[in-house]
């Protein structure tokens, strides 16, 4: 927490705040609506190996796959190309919270203030709000 008492850390639940939703219909918060992007294609991609569609209510998702879409994994995700019809490209998929993760550290003020939409700020684990070292705890 670096002293402050607390942690910003972004969610499952802040980026699925209604599982009633399908990922079409803006069901993971910070994608939106559907758009025929590169995003997109990559997670369609990737239900398509739990033979789920992007029209699949969130709540109807298996946890594993849930997962994977949050947080990635190493297996090679073949997408269609957008630009060039016809044409694949096997990438890796990294994960819509690690990617937002990194955007909060790298990106840029405009970027971080977007996020706070979906940051959620609980008491440091570790200090338990007290704002000091695990040693220093130790004392009355």
């Amino acid at each position: 927490c670096n002293g402050l008492g607390q942690i910003e850390e972004i969610t499952e639940e802040s980026v699925i705040p209604d599982k009633s939703l399908s990922i079409s219909r803006g069901g993971i918060l910070p994608l939106g609506e559907y758009r025929d992007i590169w995003i997109f294609k990559k997670i369609e991609a990737i239900l398509k190996r739990y033979k789920l569609t992007l029209t699949t209510p969130l709540s109807k998702v298996p946890k594993e796959a849930i997962k994977t879409l949050l947080y990635g994994d190493d297996e090679p995700v073949a997408v269609a190309s957008v630009k060039y019809p016809g044409t694949e490209w096997n990438t890796k998929f990294e994960g819509i919270i690690n990617f937002l993760e990194k955007q909060k550290e790298e990106g840029s003020e405009n970027i971080r203030k977007w996020l706070e939409d979906f940051m959620i700020v609980r008491s440091c684990p570790e200090c338990e709000g007290a704002r000091l070292k695990k040693e220093s705890l130790h004392f009355k």
